[in-house]
């Protein structure tokens, strides 16, 4: 599946790693909307309607799980955010994680991503 054109959703704090994935992420073609905090992804995502949303666990304003959480309680109040009908939301973290990745797909999450 191409990238190009595709809209994507960045929730990451960390500057470094934040600008190294809209990098690759426009290399690859894609229109990225990269929100720095969970508040601010929540203000935005109805006006920059991503596609997908990649998202890092821990954020300085809430964890990444309970942002999609949020997210997800009040998307039906929103004018719909993606052209599909589930907008994909992947996790990760380059932190040693202590919650299993089992957590999020209790949750109706398909994986979390966590590095060794």
């Amino acid at each position: 599946m191409s990238l190009e054109q595709r809209v994507v959703g960045l929730l990451e704090d960390d500057p470094i790693m934040g600008e190294s994935l809209v990098q690759r992420l426009s290399l690859e073609g894609s229109v990225v909307r990269w929100w720095r905090t969970g508040r601010e992804a929540l203000d935005e995502i109805e006006r920059d309607k991503p596609e997908a949303v990649i998202c890092d666990i821990r954020l300085p304003d809430m964890s990444g799980v309970d942002w999609e959480g949020v997210y997800r309680q009040y998307e039906p109040l929103l004018e719909r955010v993606a052209t599909r009908a589930d907008r994909p939301t992947c996790f990760f973290s380059f932190h040693n994680v202590k919650e299993p990745p089992l957590r999020h797909t209790r949750h109706g999450r398909r994986a979390a991503l966590e590095a060794a």
